[in-house]
C-alpha cells in the first residue's frame, strides 16, 4: 500500500486493531468466549448524526491486581478524549502507510477536537466494584459540527496510569491510546448500530507482574477478561 491511497475497509481494519487490545502472550489471561468486534460494512462518509450521543463517560477498571487487599495498592490516571474527524484520520493513515511507519503516538492526529480531560486517584480496591471508576459526563454532539457526525469517524481516548500493587511492592505503568467508533453494537442485537455511551479502559495485573490492557465493553461486577 505504499505510496497509494489505502481502501476504505483497511483504513476501518487499522481503526478498529491498533492498540484495540494487548496482543496475546503466552502469560496473558485467557478469555475462550470473549467478544469478538462486529464486521460492519464499510461506509465512508455516511452522516449519521442519530449515532452520537449527546454525552460521553468513562470507565476505567482494573479487573485483576494481586494487591487489592492491600492498603498501600492505588491507581493513580490522567487522560483526554478527542474526536477526530473521518478525513482527518483518513490523511493521517495515508500519511503514515506512505512513509512506512506506524501509528505510535495522538500527536499524528494534527486536526483532532478536545472533549474532555482529566485526572483521577483512588484508593480502596479490594473489589471490582472498589476497582471500577467513571469519569464525566463530557460533552460530545455539541462539541461536533453537524457535517462532520459521520458513522466511521474516531473517538481516541488517551491516557496515562500509574498502578501501585502494595503485594507486588511494584507501580505498573502505561501511556499509550485506544480508537473506536461513535457507535457501539446494541447488546441485544449486535447487528444494529447505536449511539455509543462509554468508553472502557480496562487493565489486569498477573500474579506473574505483567500488565495488560483492552477496551471491551464491561458489565457491572465482570471480572473475566477480554483481550
Amino acid at each position: 500500500m505504499r505510496g497509494r491511497y489505502p481502501h476504505a475497509a483497511v483504513l476501518l481494519m487499522i481503526a478498529d486493531l491498533i492498540l484495540g487490545a494487548t496482543p496475546r502472550t503466552s502469560q496473558q489471561p485467557a478469555s475462550p468466549k470473549g467478544p469478538r468486534a462486529s464486521l460492519r460494512k464499510a461506509e465512508p462518509n455516511l452522516h449519521a448524526p442519530d449515532l452520537y450521543s449527546d454525552k460521553l463517560r468513562l470507565q476505567f477498571c482494573v479487573v485483576n491486581l494481586p494487591g487489592a487487599d492491600s492498603p498501600a495498592s492505588y491507581i493513580e490516571a490522567f487522560y483526554e478524549v478527542y474526536f477526530v474527524p473521518e478525513a482527518a484520520f483518513n490523511q493521517t493513515i495515508k500519511k503514515t502507510v506512505d512513509q512506512g511507519s506506524n501509528l505510535t503516538s495522538p500527536t499524528q492526529f494534527t486536526d483532532k477536537i478536545l472533549l474532555g480531560k482529566g485526572r483521577f486517584r483512588i484508593k480502596h480496591l479490594a473489589t471490582i466494584d472498589d476497582r471500577t471508576h467513571f469519569e464525566g459526563p463530557i460533552g460530545f454532539r455539541s462539541k461536533v459540527a453537524d457535517n462532520l457526525r459521520t458513522k466511521f469517524a474516531t473517538v481516541l481516548t488517551s491516557f496515562a496510569v500509574k498502578i501501585y500493587d502494595g503485594k507486588l511492592k511494584t507501580p505498573f505503568y502505561r501511556s499509550s491510546f485506544f480508537m473506536t467508533h461513535p457507535f457501539d453494537d446494541d447488546p441485544a442485537n449486535p447487528s444494529r448500530a447505536i449511539p455509543r455511551e462509554v468508553l472502557y479502559t480496562n487493565f489486569f495485573i498477573t500474579g506473574n507482574g505483567d500488565l495488560f490492557t483492552s477496551q471491551w465493553r464491561r458489565t457491572p461486577g465482570d471480572t473475566t477478561w477480554h483481550p
